[in-house]
């Protein structure tokens, strides 16, 4: 016989014993350190999945810029095209911002620092760089790693709990009554952050925020549109790039005249 546990109304927490949940509970509404951190686990995020590297649709790139050299499947491709289409970005930019912020999947380093290395240094960056991402199951493990897209993590209630811990003294308030004058606020942040980004996928989100505003992408670089367009010209001169998007072309027309 299953072991009966107790249920807290307001966290979800499980407990073994009824008073221990309704314990919960009380701390829920009496500790507002605790009412934060509760609040903050149940922040939705973009939508999570895996992209499965599929041996049979191995390409290696070649003539591709910083991309020569990476490994992957096609089907990383296809997934990359379809959220692009849905969000309205050019195929070509949402390959090329992979590529600026990934290598596809494949090194995170920048290829920048290659010229500069020793030839020591440079074979073993080339053993480090490839297939960085592909765990034991060949699987990418998330398209976060693709693009890099961290906008959504960003959470309200953690963000307005190291805000009161740095600034009460200069306030001239307890760290407590911050948090309790900020609850509502970061309430109503944590609604447009789901509104978001939560009914989405991670790919579709950055694609849709580069779309919208590309130089804010990464705010550090300046350049970063230039780059990731000349990324995105380098990529599309692979003939691996070139035989995929015939095939990916064919197989969107065969689909959209049925």
């Amino acid at each position: 016989m299953a072991k009966k546990v107790y249920k807290s109304k307001y966290t979800g927490r499980m407990w073994n014993t009824e008073a221990e949940a309704i314990s919960d509970s009380k701390k829920y509404f009496n500790d507002i350190e605790y009412r934060y951190y509760i609040k903050s686990d149940k922040v939705k995020h973009a939508k999570e999945y895996t992209i499965p590297f599929i041996p049979k649709k191995k390409i290696t790139l070649s003539n591709a810029g910083v991309a020569t050299g990476a490994i992957l499947s096609t089907n990383l491709l296809d997934s990359i095209a379809d959220t692009a289409v849905k969000t309205g970005l050019p195929i070509k930019t949402a390959i090329g911002l992979a590529v600026k912020e990934s290598t596809l999947g494949n090194p995170t380093d920048d290829r920048s620092m290659y010229k500069i290395l020793s030839p020591a240094k440079r074979k073993q960056f080339k053993v480090y760089g490839t297939g960085q991402h592909i765990n034991k199951k060949g699987e990418v493990l998330n398209p976060r790693d693709l693009v890099n897209f961290y906008k959504d993590l960003d959470n309200p209630y953690i963000s307005a709990i190291l805000y009161a811990t740095d600034n009460y003294k200069k306030i001239g308030k307890s760290y407590e009554q911050m948090l309790i004058d900020g609850e509502k606020y970061a309430d109503a942040q944590r609604k447009g952050f789901e509104e978001k980004y939560s009914k989405h996928s991670v790919l579709y989100n950055a694609f849709k925020d580069y779309k919208s505003n590309p130089n804010n992408y990464n705010p550090g670089q300046p350049n970063y549109q230039q780059l990731v367009d000349k990324r995105a010209n380098e990529v599309w001169n692979s003939p691996e790039i070139q035989s995929w998007y015939k095939t990916y072309s064919k197989r969107s027309l065969e689909e959209g005249g049925k």
